[in-house]
């Protein structure tokens, strides 16, 4: 119980700081200014992980697949589809799973930056800098960043393909899309997610 208050009072003081952050950084009126973090979206084609022609292949890439959503998640994802634009009658089957709640966020974001290379880490970053890096969904009042996330970047999944003696391909990568509110008509709500938490923390000294 002690260890769970001490991690929702650090939780609490950084997300204080970094708001602060902003506030003074961009002369805000109101901290409802401040662009948060709403979701993140994680999705995984099934065939990317393999053929799925048969009913033996099919079986064990979405096996696979629910495997390496569950270690990263805990829990199952959901199943959805898509029409291919080769072929109307072609579906592309994928699994998805949504980050909503504040907490698993950010515990997200920090295990990414923690095992995630500099230049990797620095890749993701250097998208919040470009205005052109998001979507502007005007009528939702959303920015929406979607940058690809290697496999190799959780550390968890390696082990998970070591243990199978499985090769990971350095090319196997999530669609990934960082949903952000944007409370504010301000031309610099992109630089200004730069002090979310834990962006904010990964770009100080």
């Amino acid at each position: 119980m002690l260890s769970y208050m001490s991690e929702r009072s650090k939780f609490s003081k950084l997300m204080y700081l970094s708001n602060l952050d902003a506030i003074n950084k961009y002369n805000l009126k109101s901290p409802f200014l401040v662009p948060s973090l709403l979701e993140i979206s994680v999705e995984l084609p099934l065939h990317r992980l393999g053929d799925i022609r048969t009913k033996s292949q099919k079986s064990f890439v979405v096996s696979k697949a629910l495997n390496i959503l569950l270690i990263l998640f805990g829990s199952l994802p959901q199943i959805i589809y898509k029409n291919s634009k080769l072929s109307k009658k072609k579906k592309i089957y994928s699994l998805k799973y949504k980050l909503t709640n504040k907490k698993e966020i950010f515990s997200f974001l920090t295990l990414l930056f923690s095992f995630t290379s500099n230049e990797k880490g620095s890749s993701l970053f250097n998208l919040l800098k470009k205005r052109d890096s998001f979507v502007n969904h005007q009528k939702d009042k959303k920015l929406v960043l979607t940058q690809p996330l290697s496999f190799d970047s959780f550390l968890e999944i390696q082990e998970f393909y070591s243990e199978k003696d499985w090769v990971l391909d350095d090319k196997l990568f999530f669609d990934t899309s960082f949903i952000f509110n944007n409370t504010s008509s301000l031309s610099k709500t992109n630089k200004m997610i730069q002090n979310i938490y834990p962006f904010w923390k990964i770009r100080r000294p």
